[in-house]
């Protein structure tokens, strides 16, 4: 959201309580992203650094696209976790959180 990645911690030890702060943080800063592209578009092309400093070039729409693929690959990555421990992992799927959840 207009900040360079590079030496960004992405993984650093949280709470709970912090996870979930994050996570409603973030929904937020999305939101605003997505309205601020209702107007230019999500075809509008970004200049950013990866996390290892490297400049890179995508449009919104690719980077979005990348965002929602790559996360199903940690939830699934949770879900194996919670189910070798021997948990029953909650559901994941996009169209069962709308079913149970009012949007904000």
């Amino acid at each position: 959201f207009g900040k360079d990645s590079f030496g960004f911690d992405f993984w650093p030890d949280l709470s709970l309580e912090e996870c979930g702060n994050m996570a409603r943080e973030t929904a937020l800063l999305y939101e605003k992203l997505i309205r601020r592209f209702e107007e230019e578009g999500l075809d509008v092309r970004v200049h950013y650094r990866t996390s290892k400093g490297v400049p890179r070039e995508n449009t919104i729409r690719e980077i979005l696209s990348h965002v929602l693929f790559h996360s199903s690959i940690h939830r699934g990555n949770i879900i194996s976790r919670i189910r070798d421990l021997g948990g029953e992992p909650p559901e994941t799927d996009y169209i069962i959180y709308l079913r149970e959840t009012v949007y904000i």
